[in-house]
């Protein structure tokens, strides 16, 4: 995995390769690449909801919601 990036307040971005990863409050959230584009679907506080859609951006109503078990194991792979 390379080094996370901030991307925003309590945002972090994780990625290797082809495949990021959006951390939210230490929780990975939302990920997305070449054949992937996903979000958890546990819902959580308020904001980071707003970290997901930011993160996504135009892609948010695409994504493919996944039990966060299944975030965390893609966060596990990088």
């Amino acid at each position: 995995m390379n080094t996370p990036k901030k991307v925003g307040s309590n945002m972090l971005q994780c990625w290797n390769g082809e495949t990021s990863v959006l951390v939210s409050y230490a929780t990975p959230v939302a990920a997305r690449g070449l054949a992937l584009l996903c979000r958890t679907e546990k819902k959580w506080i308020q904001t980071t909801e707003r970290h997901i859609k930011k993160w996504l951006g135009s892609d948010a109503l695409l994504a493919v919601k996944v039990p966060q078990e299944r975030m965390q194991e893609i966060y596990n792979e990088l």
